[in-house]
């Protein structure tokens, strides 16, 4: 689209002016913003091959859940409540990999909901009795049959995607698991999905450590 954008302005012999260019810059940093993300990505799941890579991190997951629901709010009426304190949620969970998890719900999420002539999804955060974090995830999707309801609640859950590879929900569990975590999956009353993740709150001293090794990677980016 960029490409041809460009083209037109060639071949027009047209310069471009301030509003277009203005929209060509902020979709090349678009680019380039998701571009990074994949390549962090990609050096995460590289490093599962790595015996003793693994280190205790924290990461903001009210940053986490507000960052994809505003990317599903350019396709569907999500709304958000966040009941915890105003500032970062952190909790004990990789990044990239908290990402990929909330990202995963909110998509599966609006996919269930997108059969409806408008769809909406319910985001909710807040802190529960043992001072863990609770992230629960609502659509308006047609209701679920006892079979379809059981596939997902199975551990051995058969993807009925005509896309993907059907390891999405496999994955967001394990990632779950892996960082001490529980998900649950429970019915509305009109029988669409309801998804709760359970993480633990971070200790303040991993916060603190957390902090500071951030600090020192962007002083040294910097320098």
């Amino acid at each position: 689209m960029l490409r041809s954008r460009i083209d037109s302005a060639l071949e027009n012999n047209t310069s471009v002016d301030s509003d277009e260019l203005e929209s060509i810059e902020e979709q090349l940093e678009s680019i380039e913003t998701q571009a990074l993300k994949a390549g962090k990505i990609v050096d995460k799941v590289r490093s599962y091959s790595k015996p003793n890579q693994q280190r205790k991190t924290v990461s903001d997951l009210l940053r986490a859940a507000k960052e994809a629901c505003e990317v599903y709010a350019k396709k569907a009426d999500v709304k958000f409540e966040n009941h915890c304190k105003s500032g970062p949620v952190y909790v004990h969970f990789d990044e990239i990999e908290l990402e990929l998890v909330v990202h995963n719900l909110l998509k599966n999420a609006f996919e269930a909901s997108s059969t409806e002539q408008k769809s909406m999804i319910f985001c909710s955060l807040k802190y529960s009795t043992d001072n863990s974090v609770v992230l629960t995830i609502t659509d308006n999707g047609s209701p679920l049959t006892k079979a379809a309801f059981d596939n997902i609640t199975s551990q051995s859950r058969v993807s009925t995607k005509a896309h993907g590879l059907g390891l999405g929900l496999d994955i967001v569990c394990s990632l779950i698991e892996k960082n001490e975590g529980k998900i649950a999956f429970t019915l509305s009353k009109t029988r669409s999905l309801i998804t709760t993740i359970t993480l633990r709150s971070a200790d303040r001293e991993l916060i603190s450590a957390s902090q500071s090794a951030a600090s020192a990677v962007l002083k040294n980016t910097s320098a």
